[in-house]
């Protein structure tokens, strides 16, 4: 009975693999890899275009990305942002849909510099917001202070963050993280 059942079992699977010959599939051409690429996710590099001189970070070799030490925010968590942005933030005159995001680096001593901003519509496809609402948001952003410092076992690290503006008819209606 073991040996018809194992049989079965074993004819079964040839017929449902089936005898079809399987053409073998062209090539596929892989993408070239640009040799600029940071040496990390996240990595901002100093621009000196964009950048001020004297922001500088602990350790230019290695920065933490955000998502290491769920931890590390300002001081007062995030009621400070919040409070900071209803409190200073304008509502622009133009109803205007989307999302902002602003990276940057907090280094070794909690100052924060290498701003860097994208600006998203609904279906996060690149787009540019009105300067009366972008630079509102940029210039806030820049002026926060209080970030904790990365503390790992003695030795104090810089860190990036990043703020994430969903803007509805003008207005933040949300801060991420």
């Amino acid at each position: 009975m073991k040996k018809n059942t194992l049989f079965l079992f074993a004819f079964y699977l040839l017929i449902a693999c089936g005898s079809k010959e399987q053409k073998a599939e062209p090539p596929v051409e892989k993408p070239v890899i640009n040799d600029t690429l940071p040496k990390h996710i996240g990595l901002i590099e100093f621009d000196p275009s964009i950048d001020t001189l004297s922001f500088e970070v602990c350790h230019e070799d290695f920065v933490y990305a955000h998502f290491h030490h769920k931890y590390l925010s300002i001081q007062g968590e995030k009621p400070t942002i919040t409070n900071e942005f209803q409190e200073r933030f304008k509502p622009s005159s133009t109803p205007e849909n989307g999302f902002i995001t602003i990276r940057f680096i907090v280094n070794c001593e909690g100052k924060t510099g290498r701003f860097r901003m994208i600006e998203m519509d609904e279906n996060y496809e690149l787009k540019t917001f009105s300067e009366e609402l972008s630079s509102q948001i940029f210039g806030i952003t820049k002026s926060l202070e209080g970030w904790d410092i990365l503390d790992e076992g003695g030795t104090k690290l810089d860190y990036t963050r990043y703020l994430t503006f969903r803007i509805q008819d003008g207005k933040i209606t949300d801060i991420l993280p």
